[in-house]
């Protein structure tokens, strides 16, 4: 990991954390706290792309929903909670930081990975970007306060 990098971005994640409506919206409470299973999914991101792959990682990010009925899988308590969030969350802070060059807001991150996989470099620089976005993510999230979702419950 690139100390200078992930310097750069700790900062770019508390200002998209605390400004951009959309993660205030579907990520942080009224009360300003994240629910801890938010802060499980960014811990998870870099051991899940370690072990299963970063393409595969990608994906399970970009396209997780959560289960909205008691029918789904037999699911007595259905989550709100969805993986997507923290894609949307890293694909905002890498954008910002223009530390890809070829990564914009027109196109997505799993679709630039695919892209530049055949290049060797290209997806190891990608690779230990996503890394660093991750960690990143995971330190500023840290200045929220951490909701633990059995207070939901009742």
């Amino acid at each position: 990991m690139n100390q200078k990098n992930f310097e750069k971005l700790i900062p770019i994640a508390l200002d998209v954390l605390n400004n951009d409506e959309e993660i205030k919206r579907n990520l942080i409470n009224e009360d300003n706290s994240i629910d801890s299973t938010y802060f499980s999914y960014i811990d998870s991101f870099v051991p899940a792309a370690r072990l299963s792959g970063l393409l595969l990682t990608l994906q399970y990010y970009k396209t997780h929903k959560p289960k909205t009925s008691n029918t789904e899988d037999n699911n007595p308590n259905p989550s709100k909670h969805s993986r997507e969030k923290i894609y949307y969350l890293f694909s905002l802070v890498l954008k910002k930081s223009e530390l890809l060059p070829g990564l914009s807001n027109d196109n997505d991150i799993y679709d630039f990975y695919n892209a530049n996989r055949s290049d060797s470099v290209k997806k190891i620089i990608i690779r230990n970007r996503l890394v660093e976005t991750a960690t990143a993510c995971k330190y500023a999230i840290k200045s929220f306060e951490k909701k633990s979702d059995k207070e939901d419950e009742g």
